[in-house]
């Protein structure tokens, strides 16, 4: 996706989860996606807004197994450090 990249910080299969940091520009949308795993993200720098929640730097978001969220989009582009699952995001990978 332009104007989005990606830093794959760990990769293990043993716990099947990742870790990276995410930064995407200003004006970017991504529609919206599950779940497989619990994924924590914290917001580092700049905003995004996950549907109508307005998440700003220094902000933590989790979203469970299962569960599904609207569109996360960013007005002035954000930094987000991102924990999940290894099947979700599968175009982020060693």
């Amino acid at each position: 996706m332009p104007a989005v990249e990606a830093k794959l910080l760990t990769y293990d299969t043993r716990t099947q989860t990742k870790s990276f940091l995410l930064r995407v520009g200003a004006g970017v949308s991504m529609p919206s996606h599950g779940h497989h795993g619990y994924e924590s993200c914290l917001v580092l720098e700049g905003e995004i807004d996950i549907g109508d929640l307005e998440l700003v730097a220094g902000d933590f978001h989790g979203a469970g197994a299962g569960s599904a969220h609207p569109s996360v989009s960013t007005r002035h582009g954000a930094l987000v450090y991102l924990h999940t699952a290894l099947a979700d995001y599968p175009d982020i990978h060693p």
